[in-house]
């Protein structure tokens, strides 16, 4: 008899999970906020643009903080296992936390080393950060995320 048979834990290894990018996005309480910040007014268009964490909604960065790498704010890559991103690029994440150790395999930045970028809130993966020596960083978002 396998020890699992009548095991609790052999009903968890029959599930499926489902990872974290596909969970339901909430219109509504998105929506909410949204109408909340247009209350308290803003002093440019750029500010008006919030970045929250689609999953729990905490606030990542702004509109403000948008650059430009490589002549462009917005790229498209797919990484070495064929996903494709839309990635933004931000001076500041404020609502971010960064870990692992940097490196240069498969940057999408020549000359800069990444580390990922996490939700400060969920923890869920929202982009990396992208560091150039001692010269500074920034960080590119999943414009989805």
């Amino acid at each position: 008899m396998d020890i699992l048979e009548e095991s609790p834990m052999r009903s968890c290894l029959n599930q499926t999970l489902v990872p974290l990018m596909f969970r339901n996005f909430d219109e509504k309480r998105v929506s909410s906020i949204k109408k909340r910040k247009l209350k308290n007014g803003f002093d440019s268009e750029e500010e008006k643009e919030l970045l929250y964490c689609t999953y729990c909604l905490k606030l990542i960065t702004s509109g403000d903080e948008r650059i430009q790498m490589g002549g462009s704010h917005e790229h498209l890559f797919t990484n070495p296992g064929g996903i494709t991103f839309k990635v933004g690029c931000f001076r500041q994440v404020p609502g971010a936390v960064f870990e692992g150790t940097p490196t240069e395999e498969f940057t999408w930045f020549k000359g800069y080393q990444w580390r990922m970028a996490n939700c400060g809130g969920c923890l869920t993966h929202i982009g990396w950060q992208y560091l150039h020596g001692g010269q500074g960083s920034f960080s590119g978002l999943i414009l989805t995320r």
